[in-house]
C-alpha cells in the first residue's frame, strides 16, 4: 500500500487489516462504517479514531455496570474499576490522537494508541489471577488493541 489521498479500495483495507493481529475484524469493522468506502486514508483514520471512542466508551459502560453489581465479589468489582479508570485513560487518548488527526502530528498519534495499548494491557493483567473474568472484557481489551493499530496503519498511510 502507498500513501495516497483518493479513495481506499477494498484491496486497500485487506491489505492494511493484514498487518494487524486480526484482519478478519479489521475489515468487519472498517467495512462497517458507511463512510469508509468514500474515504481516503485520513478519512480512514478519523472513521478508525471514531469507531475507537465508540468501543470505549460502551466497554466503559459495561465496566461501571460491572462494577456496581452488587453480586459481584469485592475483589472483581476493584478489578472492573480499575479497568474503568484505565479506560478512562483510552478515551482521553483517542481524544488526543483525533486532535493530532487534525493537525497531522502523526507522532503524537502513535504516542495516545501506544498509551491506549498501554490501558487495556493493565486491564487485561488485573485478571492474571483467579477469579477469571467472564463478561468478555479480556476479548474486549484485544478488540481495543486492534482499534489502536488499525489507527496507526491507516495514519502512516495519510499523504505527507
Amino acid at each position: 500500500i502507498s500513501p495516497s489521498s483518493v479513495n481506499v479500495s477494498e484491496n486497500d483495507i485487506e491489505d492494511l487489516c493484514k498487518n494487524t493481529i486480526d484482519a478478519q475484524f479489521c475489515v468487519k469493522v472498517l467495512k462497517s462504517d458507511p463512510r469508509t468506502p468514500k474515504a481516503d486514508f485520513e478519512g480512514l483514520t478519523q472513521i478508525s479514531i471514531d469507531l475507537s471512542r465508540s468501543f470505549v466508551l460502551e466497554t466503559s459502560a459495561m465496566l461501571a455496570s460491572l462494577a456496581k453489581n452488587d453480586t459481584q465479589s469485592a475483589l472483581m468489582k476493584s478489578r472492573y474499576s480499575a479497568c474503568l479508570m484505565q479506560y478512562g485513560r483510552s478515551f482521553n487518548d483517542m481524544e488526543y490522537a483525533n486532535e493530532c488527526l487534525k493537525s497531522k502530528y502523526l507522532r503524537g498519534i502513535y504516542m495516545a494508541i501506544l498509551s491506549s495499548k498501554v490501558a487495556a494491557g493493565a486491564c487485561t493483567r488485573e485478571f492474571e489471577t483467579p477469579p477469571a473474568d467472564k463478561s468478555g472484557l479480556i476479548e474486549r481489551n484485544r478488540k481495543l488493541r486492534i482499534y489502536g493499530q488499525i489507527i496507526v496503519l491507516a495514519s502512516v498511510l495519510m499523504p505527507s
